[in-house]
C-alpha cells in the first residue's frame, strides 16, 4: 500500500509520467516527422499539465485541507471539553442542591440587607423562632432579641461583620412566644460584583447542648439532694465573701452544724425519710438567709453558712 506522504506521492507520479513518455517516444520515432512533432508537443503539455496539478495541489490547496482538519479537529475537541464542562456544571449543581437541603433541614438560614432587614427565613427558621415567614420579612433579627447581651456586644458584630469579616459565636434568642432558644451563630458578608450587598446567617440550635451544660454546671457545684452549694462551690463562695468584706471594711462569720440524733432518724425510719427531712432543713435555712448569704450541706447531716456584709453593730 502506498505511503501518504506528498513528497514520496509526486515521487511515484514523476516516475510513472517519465515511463510513459519513454513508451511514446519509442512510438514517436516509428511514425512519420510532422506527425510526430505533433504529438510530441501535444504529449509535452499534457505531461506538463499532468505535473503541475500534483504540485499545485501541493502547494496551494493541501495547506488549506490541512488546515480544515485542523479545525475540525480542534472542534471537536472544544466540543468534548465543552460536554465535560458542562457535565462538571451538573454535578456541582446536584451537590449544591443536596448540601442546601442538608443545610435547610439542620441550620436555621436568614439573608439580610446591609441594613439588617430580613429578605430571606428558611423553613428551620420559622419552626425554631415560632413566627410565620411574612412576620419575619421585612423585620431585623431585634424581632428575637432575648437582651442577654449588652448593646456594646451587637455593635461589635456590626462592625466585624461590616468590615467584610466572619462573626461567630453562641446567642440567646427568644421565641415569639417568649421562650428562650440558643443558637451557634455565624454571620458570612455576601458580595455582589466585589460590593458587599448583605449577609448570610447560618444557625445551629443548641438549645438542648446548653441545658446539659447547665446542668453538668449544676452537678459540679451543687449537692444532688439538697441543691445547696457543695464544697467546691462553698470555697468558691467563701474566697468571694472576703475579698468582699476587705473592700467593704466588713467582717464574715462562719456557721458549722449538723442535726442531733439524725442517724437514729434514718434507723427508724429509712433513709427516704431521712432525706426528706434533709431537704426540708436546706429549704428552711436557704428561705431564712439573705441573698448575700450562703448555706452549704458538706455532707451526711453537715451544713456551713457564710454570712457576709457583717458590721460591729
Amino acid at each position: 500500500m502506498w505511503s501518504k506522504s506528498p513528497k514520496k506521492i509526486l515521487i511515484r507520479i514523476a516516475l510513472i509520467i517519465l515511463s510513459i513518455e519513454f513508451v511514446i517516444q519509442i512510438i514517436f520515432d516509428a511514425m512519420d516527422s510532422s506527425m510526430s512533432s505533433f504529438l510530441e508537443a501535444l504529449m509535452d503539455g499534457v505531461i506538463s499539465i499532468i505535473l503541475t496539478i500534483p504540485l499545485i495541489y501541493y502547494l496551494a490547496i493541501s495547506p488549506f485541507a490541512r488546515s480544515r482538519q485542523n479545525a475540525i479537529n480542534a472542534l471537536r475537541i472544544e466540543k468534548k471539553q465543552v460536554e465535560q464542562t458542562a457535565e462538571d456544571l451538573r454535578t456541582t449543581q446536584k451537590n449544591l442542591l443536596t448540601l442546601t437541603a442538608g443545610m435547610d433541614k439542620h441550620s436555621l438560614i436568614s439573608i439580610t440587607d446591609l441594613h439588617g432587614i430580613i429578605t430571606y427565613v428558611n423553613e428551620k427558621f420559622c419552626t425554631v423562632s415560632g413566627y410565620e415567614e411574612n412576620e419575619l420579612i421585612g423585620s431585623t433579627h431585634r424581632i428575637l432579641n432575648s437582651h442577654n447581651q449588652p448593646k456594646n456586644y451587637w455593635k461589635k458584630m456590626f462592625s466585624t461583620t461590616s468590615m467584610g469579616d466572619i462573626w461567630q459565636d453562641e446567642v440567646r434568642n427568644k421565641t415569639k412566644d417568649g421562650a428562650y432558644y440558643w443558637v451557634d451563630t455565624t454571620i458570612i458578608p455576601i458580595y455582589e460584583s466585589n460590593q458587599l450587598s448583605g449577609y448570610l446567617s447560618i444557625r445551629t440550635d443548641i438549645t438542648e447542648l446548653k441545658k446539659q451544660q447547665e446542668e453538668l454546671a449544676k452537678l459540679a457545684h451543687h449537692d444532688e439532694l439538697t441543691n445547696l452549694p457543695n464544697r467546691t462551690l462553698f470555697n468558691e463562695r467563701f474566697r468571694q465573701a472576703m475579698a468582699q468584706s476587705h473592700r467593704s471594711k466588713t467582717k464574715v462569720a462562719i456557721c458549722f452544724f449538723d442535726l442531733n440524733e439524725f442517724k437514729a432518724v434514718n434507723d427508724n425510719y429509712g433513709h427516704d425519710v431521712g432525706d426528706v427531712v434533709l431537704i426540708e432543713i436546706a429549704k428552711r435555712l436557704s428561705d431564712c438567709l439573705r441573698e448575700v448569704d450562703t448555706v452549704s450541706r458538706q455532707g451526711g447531716d453537715e451544713f456551713v453558712v457564710i454570712l457576709s456584709g457583717i458590721h460591729d453593730e
